[in-house]
Formats: structure tokens, sequence, C-alpha cells
């Protein structure tokens, strides 16, 4: 039982970790739109290239230029350690680890048309698999050694499944705001102490135009909704029992009107695009009535852009453009979007006058919490001389009590706080103790101690223990990396450092 554990955790360890961006580009071949053109090299390790075109891949798979050069260098650490320690990879192993994955197989067995079909470059990919397995191998020696003792599982099991109740008395900024006085002196003396918290973000302003999917003017033909139902009847099944397609075509044709508008529109921006980038002049195409200009200022910070929505992608590229500079097509939630930088003004201090709101309730904020402060450290102290039950009779005090909870759990009247749960449970039935969480400042007084079950630790163990093993063996491989990392020569391009 406990070497199926193993060795299930193992596979799932190795899941997460070893397929890594080269395997995830070749397993559905070339990535959606135009290849990335630029060259040159993004960053070395050990004096070995990743280029700005392998960049440009792995962002396209992650949607994070960061995290893409994060897994690329791991990667290639990982890589030179399997050939450093001789780790070597069969062809056999290879063909076996090819003809077991799911994307290459039609009702359960290998399809080699299939393997055909999906697969652009057979050589690359066959050695990106060579590759994916020494790493397999090689973070299964990092983690061999890793273990979860009996101890261990039940100081956890408890951890997680003791409950607490405890009586509080709180005392909360938010319930004191009305009673503070703020005037023009407090508020100027706070903006000129703390100048630099308060700024404009850096601002672009761009030009855009959107190329929408238009579903309702696909044309969707018999052959296609018949193919789509065959190539995918197990969605169309009901307790084994599959519905007739006549029942299922409305589904089938908005499925596939969606899919293809969305592949329609995707090939018109990508078309559009390199008009854009290659010949065309914004101004012009929208004069011959090609497409409608639409401007926009985008902040930093920005999560949601007006007139647009949400748009992540957008936001990590708009700031790496020049002035002047045509975007790639980007998928934002009206269809794809292709933009140009007009103008891009720095990140700036801001004056009062711009933030004179923000900076009267920060320091509204600031003198509530610190009268909240100032009652509980007061309240705390009578606590101590009187004694709770005499205090708590004190008009205004409010006590109130909450529901059994765990230590990650909801606490009522608070919500999630890992301060106030550290507290409550390391008081003993009676013991008076207190807390400050950004909710503000809490007398607490300890409870009753709902103990973890023996019966349920028996039951539930081994799910644990495998949880438990999988967190461990990544904390082992990320430490043992991390090291790794430390020894490594790395070096990164400084113009793109400066933009991730």
């Amino acid at each position: 039982m406990l070497e199926f554990i193993r060795k299930k955790m193992r596979v799932t360890l190795i899941t997460i970790i070893a397929l890594t961006v080269p395997a995830l580009v070749f397993f559905f071949g070339v990535p959606p739109g135009p290849p990335p053109q630029e060259a040159g090299v993004a960053a070395t390790v050990n004096g070995e290239e990743i280029s700005f075109r392998e960049l440009e891949w792995a962002y396209r798979q992650f949607g994070d230029r960061e995290l893409a050069l994060e897994r690329l260098i791991d990667e290639v650490l990982l890589n030179q350690e399997v050939r450093r320690q001789g780790i070597v990879i069969s062809d056999e192993e290879v063909r076996l680890e090819i003809k077991a994955h799911p994307a290459f197989q039609r009702e359960g067995r290998f399809d080699y048309e299939l393997f055909r079909l999906r697969v652009v470059n057979t050589e690359a990919f066959e050695e990106d698999i060579r590759q994916m397995l020494g790493r397999q191998k090689l973070i299964e020696k990092v983690t061999a050694g890793v273990e979860i003792s009996q101890k261990e599982l039940w100081e956890e099991f408890k951890r997680r499944n003791e409950r607490v109740t405890v009586t509080y008395i709180a005392f909360r900024p938010a319930d004191y705001r009305r009673k503070v006085e703020i005037t023009d002196v407090d508020i100027s003396s706070y903006f000129e102490e703390r100048r630099e918290d308060f700024y404009i973000p850096e601002k672009a302003i761009i030009d855009y135009i959107v190329i929408s999917s238009d579903p309702a003017a696909v044309e969707i033909s018999e052959d296609d909704i018949l193919s789509y139902y065959e190539e995918n009847i197990d969605s169309f099944k009901i307790n084994d029992e599959v519905i007739p397609l006549e029942e299922a075509r409305p589904t089938i044709e908005a499925t596939l009107r969606m899919k293809r508008a969305q592949l329609l529109a995707r090939r018109d921006a990508r078309r559009l695009s390199l008009q854009l980038l290659m010949e065309e002049d914004w101004e012009l195409m929208a004069m011959e009535g090609k497409f409608e200009i639409k401007t926009a200022e985008v902040f930093r910070q920005e999560e949601q852009i007006e007139g647009i929505g949400w748009a992540p992608e957008l936001l990590k590229e708009v700031f790496l453009l020049e002035k002047g500079e045509v975007s790639n097509f980007i998928e934002v939630p009206a269809g794809y979007l292709i933009f140009i930088l007009r103008d891009r003004q720095p990140r700036r201090l801001a004056s009062l006058e711009e933030v004179k709101e923000e900076v009267t309730d920060a320091v509204t904020e600031k003198k509530a919490r610190e009268l909240a402060a100032e009652l509980a450290r007061g309240t705390y102290e009578k606590i101590k001389e009187r004694g709770w039950n005499e205090v708590i009779k004190e008009k205004g005090v409010e006590v109130a009590d909450t529901e059994p909870f765990l230590r990650d759990g909801f606490i009522t009247g608070i919500g999630f706080s890992r301060d106030f749960s550290e507290v409550a449970f390391s008081l003993a039935m009676g013991e008076i103790g207190k807390v400050e969480t950004p909710l503000g400042y809490f007398i607490l007084k300890g409870g009753e101690v709902e103990a973890a079950c023996k019966e349920r630790f028996a039951e539930e163990k081994d799910t644990l223990r495998e949880s438990l093993l999988l967190r461990r063996q990544f904390e082992a491989y990320r430490s043992w990396l991390d090291s790794l990392r430390e020894e490594a020569e790395i070096w990164i391009d400084p113009w793109l450092k400066e933009r991730l």
C-alpha cells in the first residue's frame, strides 16, 4: 500500500514540475499566432543560451514573461544536471511514453496518424520527451529520501482538525471613524510626511482596434455537425446512454459557430497585425473604412481598462513597446485587439489636490486605529486588574462568542485570520490574551478545544500522508533547485530585466 502511495506521489510531483515549456509547445504543434521574430539572447545559464524566440513561445504558454523566463531557466538547470549525473533515457522509454499519451490515442490505443497530425516536428518532439523523462528521473532521485513519520502525521491531523471556541471583545477602527476629527493641518502634514506613498502610476495612451468574432455569420455544414458528434460522442452520454444527434444538434451547432468565429477573427487579426507592422498606416486604413480607431488610457496598476475590460496580456505588452510601435494581436473579451502606443507618461508624484480624498481617508483610518488601540489597551489593563467578569459589565463593552473553528478556518464575526487563530489556540481555558489584526484589536478569553478524532485519523491518514508527502517532496525539490540556482552563473539581458 505504501509503495503504491509513494509511486503515485512521485508521478504527481513530476507532473507538476517536469512538464515544462517545450513539451507543451510540441504536443500540439506550433502555438497559435505568427512565429515570434525576436532575435538575440534573452538569458544565459552557465553559458547555455535562452533566446528571445524561446522566451516568446514560453510567454504564449504561461501568459507571464517573468514566469516564462523562470521556467526556462529551471529547465536548463535541470537538463544540465541530468547530463552531469549521466542520466540516460533509451529510445524505448521515449517510444513508450509517446504511445501512452492520451493525445495520440483513439479508443484507448495509440494512433500513428493522429500522432503525425498533431506533432509538427517529430525529431524535436522526441528529443523534448527524452529531456522530460530525464528530468523526471532526476527529480525522483532528489525526492527519494523524503518520508513522513507517524508522529508528524498525527500532529498535522491535529492541527487541521482541532477546533476551539473563544469569547472576545472587538475594537475595530471602522467603528470609530465617525468619532475622530480631521483638520486640514492633519491632512497636509500626513501628505508631506508620506509624499512618496502618493503617486500617479505610469500611463500609456493607445489607439486600438478590435476584431470581433461573429458566430451568427458562420456557416456550419451537416458534415461538420456529424463529424463533431462522432468525434466527441463521450460528451453526449448520460449514464452510458447516448443523446440522439437531433437533441445534441443545437449545442453542437452553437459550439462550432463560436469556435469557427473565433478562428476567423484570429486569422483576420493576424493578417491585419502583419499589415500594420509591415506597410500600412493606421489613419489611412481608417479613412478607407477598414476599421474604427478608438483611444484608451492604460495605467500600469490597472486591472480593468475602460472600454476594453479585462486584458492582462495588453497590460504586460503596452509598457514594453516604444512610442509609435504596433503591438501583436491580443485576445480580449470582445475578440482580438491591436494597438499602437501613442504616448507614455512616467510615474510621478501626485499633488495634494489630486489625491486629497485618498489622503483624507488614510488620515481618518490612522486616527480611528489609534483610538481603537488606545481603548483596547485600557480595557486589557482593567481586565488584568479587576478580572474579565467585572469589566464586561461596564457600559459600552460588547462581548461576542465564536462558533467552534479550525486553525485555518472561518471565524464567526472575524473572517479568516491566522493571527487571531494562533492566539485563540494558544490560550488555556479562561486565559486572557490580545491580538492585533488588519480588522482591529481583540481581547480574547480562552475556551474549550475540541480534540481531533482518532477514529477519523485512522480512516484518513493514508490520504493525509499522500498530500503531506507531495508538499514535502516539492519543498525538497525547490530547496535543491534553489541551491543549483545560487551556484549557477545566470545572466539576463538588461533591457529585458528592466521590463520584467
